[in-house]
């Protein structure tokens, strides 16, 4: 009953840290310092907050250092604004695609693309002097367009078609790659127009394409957007483990310890890749894990002297990450691994507590971790399960099994 009591006050501390945590962090503010151009040509500044999806460019809203008011940026109030890492978003009237991507069959897309004119705010990527990239994203979907300086702004046509016959049974895409097309004819220069061929419907893969018109061209440009190879993550972890240990005594026999509820602490370093958005990642982590163990109940039921196992290791693992992005700010992901340990010097198993004699130390063991989580703006929260551990596995007739579940609470520094 002691032991149950103290898990459960162990439990609640650990829970009411979590929820009081990301109310500290509300702290931090979430606008950023920008300006927004207003109907009357007058710049604005002040502090912008998108408060849709990441690459939305219609859920902004501001508010002035002198009001606290929020204001949210329309076509209708604005025509255009930025931020201060150099984003900058324009006011057009510009025609969006709006048909269906799922079809019955191939005939289906002899129907042609379905437009709506609207007013809307275009992203720039990149500029130079005689064309410009732009960006939109509506819906769930990408949409580029461009403009030369001889031309009105132009959509680059994409559309991948799921051939549906009956509800969620696709068999396969076609893919209308008329963007290729447009940009061989309208940016031609070299033999740019044989690359237009391989080129993909993707800010990066759009952007280099219009890089190396301007430098085939000779022409200054600018570049709004920054394409890096990846960024790079340093989080610190508060760790909750619940731990189970069997530790066999010959054939048959085996000792059974108590569950237990411990805390640790741990380092996680993750590079996340530039594609597609940042869902995957590399991480490499530095866990430290600690489990005492008394009380063992013997399978026989005899009485046997008191043992006591005092685990303690640094666990490194190393893995592969995939995020599921809800917004600019939420996420669910998914981690798998491989983890090495490092036994540390303080840990032993002990048959008799009063015989020297029968102490041992620990096994270092090599298994895998799977997590799942949610994380929100800086701070994440995830649970993790391992492969069991054979920490006695040098002891003859005494192989064990330890389990540890964690609950992780990460805090990203950067």
């Amino acid at each position: 009953m002691v032991v149950k009591n103290r898990f459960r006050t162990k439990l609640l501390v650990f829970l009411a840290g979590c929820l009081l945590f990301p109310h500290v962090l509300s702290a931090q503010g979430r606008f950023v310092p920008g300006y927004v151009v207003n109907n009357t040509g007058d710049t604005v500044y002040c502090e912008l907050l998108n408060t849709g999806r990441e690459e939305s460019s219609m859920d902004y809203i501001y508010k002035v250092p002198v009001n606290d008011s929020l204001i949210r940026v329309t076509p209708y109030n604005v025509l255009g604004f930025g931020t201060h890492d150099g984003k900058k978003f324009m006011r057009a009237k510009a025609i969006v695609e709006t048909s269906g991507n799922r079809i019955y069959s191939i005939a289906d897309t002899a129907r042609g693309l379905q437009w709506e004119e609207r007013f809307i705010f275009l992203q720039l990527l990149t500029e130079g002097e005689s064309a410009t990239l732009y960006y939109f994203f509506d819906d769930g979907k990408n949409f580029f367009y461009f403009q030369m300086d001889t031309t009105a702004l132009i959509p680059l046509i994409y559309k991948k078609y799921s051939i549906e016959p009956t509800p969620n049974v696709s068999e396969g895409y076609i893919i209308n790659n008329t963007f290729r097309d447009q940009l061989a004819y309208y940016l031609s220069c070299g033999n740019l127009p044989s690359q237009a061929r391989t080129l993909d419907y993707s800010t990066r893969s759009l952007m280099a394409y219009f890089r190396a018109y301007f430098e085939c061209t000779g022409e200054s440009y600018h570049d709004y957007v920054r394409i890096s190879g990846g960024r790079f993550h340093l989080r610190g972890v508060l760790i909750s483990d619940y731990s189970t240990l069997r530790i066999e005594d010959g054939v048959t026999a085996y000792y059974s310890y108590p569950p237990g509820m411990n805390f640790g602490a741990g380092l996680e370093a993750v590079y996340a890749f530039a594609y597609n958005r940042e869902k995957w990642a590399l991480f490499l982590e530095g866990n430290y894990h600690h489990f005492t163990a008394t009380d063992a109940s013997y399978s026989l039921g005899t009485t046997v002297p008191e043992s006591r196992v005092v685990y303690s290791s640094i666990e490194i693992p190393a893995g592969v990450s995939y995020s599921l992005i809800l917004n600019k700010t939420n996420c669910f992901f998914l981690k798998a691994g491989i983890a090495p340990e490092l036994i540390l010097e303080n840990a032993y198993l002990s048959f008799d507590v009063n015989n020297s004699a029968n102490r041992y130390s620990l096994t270092p063991t090599t298994g895998l971790v799977f997590g799942a989580g949610y994380r929100y703006r800086f701070l994440s929260i995830e649970v993790r399960v391992r492969s069991k551990k054979n920490i006695s596995r040098n002891i003859y007739l005494h192989e064990s099994t330890l389990r540890i579940y964690s609950l992780r609470l990460a805090f990203s520094f950067f």
